[in-house]
């Protein structure tokens, strides 16, 4: 169980990762996101869990705190593809385990193979999984398509990102990976664009703040059970609904950064993962003038006899030469995984 907050009977309000396996939280801005996912990060690493720490939009910054004590923390959407996909794999590793032991959920395996508890999060998801708009086609000039290249890799990294956590939140569940993700407003038809449709109905959900009707609905299962805020809802304050019970208030525990770092600071800093295996790679090697030309171009020796010369002169002719036609990067680029 990892610290939320209390209820409005001044009760503690946890996260029950044995019950509810994935969490989303959402808010808009001002609504104290940042400060309710650093307590149940701080916790779990105080609990020896593995943290897996992704904030693609924003560099990481509200959570810089942690970062020596996190397994892994990507602060780009290309470092945030490599952690999934590394995360991913252990996944599957943990269920091929507990499969060879003939049991159901890693928590019943023998305590000297038992692998540690996980916890993913990513912040800013619904920005992450949102493609950028692209010119599908080459340009010439070498700045422009260097930069329109670095678009097709972010925008490729955007929707494994999507893809891969929701194959986690749908297969990891009794694999010891918990899963928690935040964002301003996340809805079912941008989780569905991305590959990760279905995700809300598997997950607990907290809505920060007082919003209209629409962004309740879209945010609970059971919007018309949700309590009403009454008028008033400092930061941190909001709906918790988690899978097998109505949303109640909460008020989330509120801790400054200074406090979170005194909680961790007898830890020891953790080994990496490493990533480099399932990093996306952009072409190397040729220059990307070479890459728009199809490759390094090769000097030709075209001989003309006099002949040759004296027709061509007399024609009043000229010498056409091929146009170049750029090869687009899609057809260029070989992913490494």
């Amino acid at each position: 169980m990892l610290p939320l907050g209390v209820g409005a009977d001044s009760r503690p309000i946890v996260w029950d990762t044995q019950e509810t396996n994935s969490l989303l939280v959402s808010g808009g801005p001002g609504t104290g996101k940042g400060a309710v996912l650093r307590n149940p990060i701080t916790e779990a690493l105080r609990r020896g869990w593995q943290v897996v720490l992704l904030d693609p939009i924003k560099g990481g910054g509200d959570f810089k705190y942690a970062e020596p004590y996190c397994n892994v923390f990507a602060g780009t959407r290309v470092e945030a593809e490599a952690a999934l996909k590394t995360l991913y794999a252990e996944v599957v590793r943990r269920k091929n385990l507990t499969s060879s032991y003939g049991v159901a959920n890693f928590r019943d395996l023998p305590e000297n193979v038992r692998p540690t508890h996980i916890l993913l999060v990513v912040d800013e998801f619904n920005n992450a999984i949102e493609e950028d708009k692209v010119d599908t086609r080459p340009s010439t000039d070498p700045e422009v398509e260097a930069a329109r290249l670095e678009v097709v890799a972010e925008n490729a990294a955007a929707n494994a990102i999507g893809k891969t956590v929701g194959r986690i939140v749908k297969e990891a569940r009794s694999s010891g990976v918990s899963v928690l993700l935040a964002g301003q407003a996340i809805y079912a038809a941008q989780l569905a664009k991305a590959g990760a449709s279905g995700l809300k109905a598997m997950m607990a959900a907290m809505l920060l703040g007082d919003p209209a009707y629409g962004a309740v609905q879209g945010a609970l299962r059971s919007p018309d059970d949700a309590p009403d805020m009454g008028g008033v809802c400092p930061p941190g304050r909001g709906r918790y609904e988690s899978t097998v019970a109505s949303a109640v208030i909460i008020q989330n525990l509120f801790a400054t950064i200074d406090e979170h770092s005194r909680l961790l600071s007898g830890l020891p800093e953790v080994e990496k993962w490493d990533l480099a295996p399932k990093t996306r790679k952009l072409p190397s090697g040729p220059a990307v003038e070479d890459i728009m030309l199809g490759g390094p171009q090769t000097p030709q020796t075209v001989e003309f006899s006099l002949d040759d010369l004296l027709a061509l002169e007399g024609s009043g002719g000229s010498v056409v030469q091929p146009a170049v036609q750029p090869v687009p990067f899609e057809q260029q680029w070989q992913p490494t995984w």
